[in-house]
């Protein structure tokens, strides 16, 4: 990749879709050097599929990678389980312990994680075995 498709790629990230960069100097820098970051985005789902509104966060990851950065995808399988409802009017509908599984089995009972994990070739983690140990 040269110089210019790469500015070209840093812009993106920080403006298509960008309401603000809290440290953007700091980004700045660290994108334009060869160090390659680990970026990591979780999801809290309420169900066995994920929904178009992460469409704009997983754009975002994959032009990361386009720069030669590592993304992790974290799905809060157990997390989900507790039903949190983040500071929102309602409570987030808890997940029982067979469809908390079932996110967990993503390729062959979630196709749109099956597709996400193939186009974005992420590392997909879940919190379950974090709740274990």
């Amino acid at each position: 990749m040269n110089s210019k498709e790469k500015e070209e790629i840093i812009q993106d990230i920080l403006t298509r879709g960008v309401e603000d960069v809290f440290v953007k100097e700091s980004l700045v820098k660290k994108l334009k050097s060869d160090k390659k970051l680990v970026v990591k985005f979780g999801i809290d789902p309420t169900g066995p599929k994920i929904h178009l509104g992460r469409a704009v966060v997983l754009r975002k990851l994959k032009k990361f990678q386009e720069l030669g950065h590592k993304v992790i995808l974290i799905i809060g399988d157990f997390t989900a389980q507790i039903g949190d409802p983040s500071d929102k009017l309602g409570k987030r509908p808890m997940l029982d312990a067979a469809m908390a599984f079932m996110v967990r089995t993503t390729d062959s009972r979630s196709p749109a994680l099956a597709i996400l994990r193939r186009r974005l070739a992420a590392v997909l983690l879940t919190t379950q075995p974090w709740h274990l140990a």
